[in-house]
């Protein structure tokens, strides 16, 4: 989620961060869900994708079993 910050944050500058939330159109709420829901889910992919495969280091630290 905070990774979503940054995203959520250059698109709200971009439609106007002046003005409140109540009247964006709905093309402009979409576009603010389309940066936190695209940036959640690639988030969620690169976590995916970097737990599969455990760090040498893990591997190394394991105890050996006898």
């Amino acid at each position: 989620m905070q990774q979503c910050l940054k995203p959520l944050g250059e698109a709200a500058s971009e439609i106007g961060m002046d003005r409140p939330l109540s009247s964006y159109t709905q093309q402009e709420a979409l576009q603010l869900i389309n940066a936190v829901v695209t940036t959640y889910v690639e988030a969620m992919v690169q976590e995916h994708e970097r737990s599969k495969y455990p760090s040498a280091r893990m591997q190394l630290d394991a105890q050996p079993i006898y």
